[in-house]
């Protein structure tokens, strides 16, 4: 009850002082936080607090992701209802509207052995955000709009890490049809180089990802996917063929639906 009055003293006047998130640190959470009801404590402070110092970030993600991965079962890994405890928290709003709680949800996706892919898609929701207005997004204020930068880049290969995977990525189809989206929406701009690299392994990542009894290859259904994202704006853009060029690559038995669009791409 200490800490819950220690901290609502801080809600009522609106502020974290420094001095404030030594005290968080070190006495009032120093065995962590261990229940529900004080992480929600910590985001109605990150919320409220018009003015908080600037330790108070690597506070708030310190406690809460040591929270979610390792003081809630199944410890070490994210598990259903502490993944939707999170996102209901950072999405309370309707978006990740802080860079406090993008840093929270990438720390949990770096550090657990598991995560569910809902968490990933709202960290590249919000890079989708940051690219498409700057203005209003969780990070990025005063940048280019529609121009994909290095920081995106980075922060996209965080949302896509999978530990423990062969190939360090795992991407949902929802995640792979907002990275083929900031594509279309950013081909004319002078995007960070490393964007093409990245967009054919997320993309190429998620069609060759090992299915159950198949092994490694595109199916029917994917393969139709796959040419509905390319055939979007009727043309193939630079990436895109990058892209078909790394899965002609590695498809011993292309997809025969695959075929023409290989074609057109110049592969054969």
């Amino acid at each position: 009850m200490g800490k819950m009055l220690s901290a609502n003293e801080m809600l009522v006047r609106g502020e974290i002082t420094a001095e404030n998130v030594i005290r968080l640190r070190h006495e009032l959470f120093a065995d962590g936080v261990r229940e529900a009801s004080e992480a929600d404590l910590l985001f109605r402070m990150d919320s409220e607090c018009a003015v908080k110092h600037e330790s108070w970030a690597d506070f708030f993600v310190d406690a809460l992701a040591e929270y979610y991965i390792f003081n809630t079962e199944p410890a070490g890994e994210l598990g259903d209802d502490q993944s939707q405890h999170l996102i209901r928290h950072i999405l309370a709003d309707g978006k990740v509207a802080g860079e406090t709680e993008l840093a929270l949800a990438i720390r949990v996706i770096e550090r657990a052995q598991a995560c569910p892919v809902d968490v990933g898609y709202l960290v590249l929701k919000a890079v989708w955000d940051s690219v498409m207005d700057p203005a209003k997004a969780a990070y990025g204020t005063g940048r280019r709009p529609k121009a994909i930068t290095a920081e995106d880049v980075d922060i996209i290969r965080k949302a896509i890490h999978a530990t423990g995977s062969e190939e360090g990525i795992a991407v949902s189809r929802a995640e792979a049809e907002l990275i083929f989206a900031l594509e279309r929406e950013t081909d004319d701009a002078a995007n960070d180089i490393s964007w093409r690299d990245l967009f054919v392994q997320a993309v190429g990542g998620h069609l060759l990802a090992p299915k159950t009894g198949t092994g490694v290859g595109i199916e029917g259904d994917e393969a139709q996917w796959l040419l509905g994202q390319i055939r979007e704006d009727g043309k193939i853009r630079r990436n895109e063929r990058s892209l078909l060029a790394f899965l002609y690559g590695k498809l011993d038995n292309a997809h025969p639906s695959l075929a023409p669009i290989f074609a057109v791409a110049g592969l054969r």
